[in-house]
């Protein structure tokens, strides 16, 4: 039985709450629901050729899915007003 840490609780993985498990989650699967949770200084394209468009196309709170992880330990995340590479400090795990 594997063992997991949480603020210095220990849980087997049979014992560990849900609400532990969402703060638990580091990393994203494509396909997974995040939210936007501050405006970074500016957002870039997730075109071949990236270009910086105005933080004003993605509100924060907006909810978008994540298409994948790119090179810089950005994530590329589709919302509504289209795709750009996001740093994992601006994104919060919402469901798959």
């Amino acid at each position: 039985m594997p063992i997991e840490f949480s603020e210095g609780i220990c849980y087997t993985s049979d014992s560990v709450p849900d609400a532990v498990k969402t703060v638990m989650q580091t990393d994203f699967s494509v396909g997974d629901r995040v939210r936007l949770i501050a405006s970074p200084p500016y957002l870039k394209t997730a075109a071949p050729m990236p270009m910086l468009r105005s933080t004003s196309l993605v509100a924060p709170g907006e909810v978008g899915v994540i298409l994948g992880r790119q090179p810089g330990n950005y994530w590329s995340v589709r919302f509504t007003n289209g795709a750009y590479l996001l740093e994992r400090q601006y994104l919060e795990f919402v469901g798959q």
